[in-house]
């Protein structure tokens, strides 16, 4: 799994696999055939086109068919994948509980959006548009593992919000833009994000810029300025500020202490 996104995706079709574990979330479904996956000391469970589900790290689990199916799976840096579902009220805590349990179901055409999705995902190499397909695709299927669950159902709005504010589009000006394109006010969209989550939508902007920070002072060659540009932040003294905030270094210390 590359540090670049921390969300690595591919398809497979082996008849067989032996029980096994991993140290990160496995998100699985079925594209064609069928599959019958099991947890450790549970019944077998079979799962046709469209069924899915989430396997937490350091879960016991295996599949085999008898006949040739193709399957995506999914697989999430486990640090990666708490920072998001922190964004859910307690969408960690229901997969954790439920995920034995609980076999999603896409329909086709839901099916059919996150092959795209995966596809645009897997051909993408700019890092940052890379990572928000790949924050897009993972809150799609942690919405439909949430609202098919009958004890919680995320938000389709707060959904939509958070799907917006990790593109790269909205680096800058996000809210207004957003708010704009949702039909809500600014001032709306920022008390139910709050009200929701228990961050504001500037903490939670600013976190994703200093994700970018991070990532272009340990993985490129950008100037402070351009990386500044590059995360949609005007005064090189308040990224200096912000950056400080979180990481107790001004960006060229930490530049130099990785290098």
């Amino acid at each position: 799994m590359g540090e670049s996104s921390k969300i690595f995706t591919q398809t497979n079709s082996d008849l067989s696999h032996r029980l096994h574990s991993h140290d990160f979330y496995e998100i699985l479904y079925v594209k064609q055939g069928e599959l019958i996956h099991s947890f450790k000391n549970l019944p077998e469970s079979l799962m046709i086109m469209g069924d899915c589900v989430f396997i937490p790290p350091n879960v016991e689990h295996t599949f085999h068919s008898n006949e040739r199916y193709i399957k995506r799976d999914i697989l999430v840096d486990k640090e990666f994948f708490h920072q998001t579902c922190s964004l859910i009220p307690n969408a960690i805590n229901m997969i954790q509980k439920e995920f034995s349990t609980r076999v999603l179901h896409f329909e086709i055409d839901e099916l059919n959006a996150l092959e795209a999705l995966f596809s645009k995902f897997n051909q993408e190499t700019e890092i940052t548009l890379r990572r928000s397909l790949g924050l897009t695709a993972l809150f799609t299927l942690l919405n439909k593992f949430l609202k098919t669950n009958a004890k919680q159902s995320t938000s389709t709005l707060l959904s939509k919000i958070i799907e917006k504010l990790n593109h790269q589009k909205y680096i800058s000006n996000g809210i207004a833009t957003i708010a704009k394109e949702l039909n809500y006010t600014p001032q709306y969209l920022c008390h139910y994000f709050k009200k929701c989550t228990g961050t504001t939508m500037t903490e939670y902007i600013n976190q994703i810029k200093l994700t970018r920070i991070e990532f272009y002072l340990t993985n490129t060659n950008l100037s402070l300025r351009e990386i500044a540009d590059a995360v949609g932040i005007e005064s090189l003294s308040y990224m200096n500020k912000l950056f400080f905030k979180k990481f107790a270094s001004t960006p060229k210390k930490y530049r130099d202490k990785k290098t």
